[in-house]
């Protein structure tokens, strides 16, 4: 009887162990909760193993992900905002939304890089708050690292009704930057014609 005993106890403390041992959600998985980044650039990292996705996430505008966490940035200054997750060791996507009603997205990226991991570049306003919303594709999740910072970079005018530019981004930039100003109201195309890149894309901000 005394033997019994002993498993019984053993197998009792396993589960308390057990319980114990069990991993809590990160302290930024809910979208009421966000972490708060701060300055012009900077690195953090979670574990997001035991992230969740919330019921408010399937109506946001690029809510495919799972095992989400959020982070909340107000710029400060105007300039071209970078978020990436290069470091990571899992599928990321990667959305930031202006609107915290509405949650209109700025800029959105799932493969940025051949690990998988994403980035994305927008316009941002000084003042302005962004919420970042990171989470992996297809339940994927673990070791995320989130970086920041306020690109250098030259914004090239363009004017008229026509024209033709070209440029070669540096190696330490994924995108070049300009800026338009309608001169009259009607339909306007933007289109590349000539690149020596694989995939190319372009992506246009209204009242930046």
């Amino acid at each position: 009887m005394r033997r019994l005993s002993l498993k019984v106890l053993a197998f009792v403390a396993a589960l308390v162990a057990g319980t114990w041992l069990h991993a809590a959600p990160p302290p930024n998985d809910n979208l009421a909760a966000p972490q708060e980044l701060t300055g012009d650039s900077g690195t953090v990292s979670v574990d997001t193993t035991e992230a969740t996705r919330e019921e408010i996430e399937d109506g946001l505008n690029y809510s495919s992900s799972e095992n989400t966490v959020w982070y909340k940035w107000t710029a400060p200054k105007t300039g071209i905002a970078s978020f990436d997750t290069h470091g990571s060791d899992f599928d990321t996507i990667l959305v930031a939304y202006s609107d915290l009603t509405s949650f209109d997205a700025v800029d959105y990226n799932d493969d940025d890089s051949d690990d998988y991991t994403s980035c994305i570049e927008f316009p941002a306003n000084a003042g302005q708050t962004y919420l970042i919303r990171v989470g992996g594709y297809s339940n994927s999740s673990g070791s995320l690292v989130l970086n920041w910072s306020m690109l250098n970079v030259d914004v090239q005018e363009l004017t008229g009704d026509s024209g033709t530019v070209s440029a070669t981004p540096a190696v330490s930039q994924s995108s070049v930057w300009y800026k338009w100003t309608a001169s009259n109201t009607g339909p306007a195309y933007f289109r590349i014609s000539q690149s020596e890149y694989g995939e190319e894309e372009i992506t246009i901000y209204a009242n930046s």
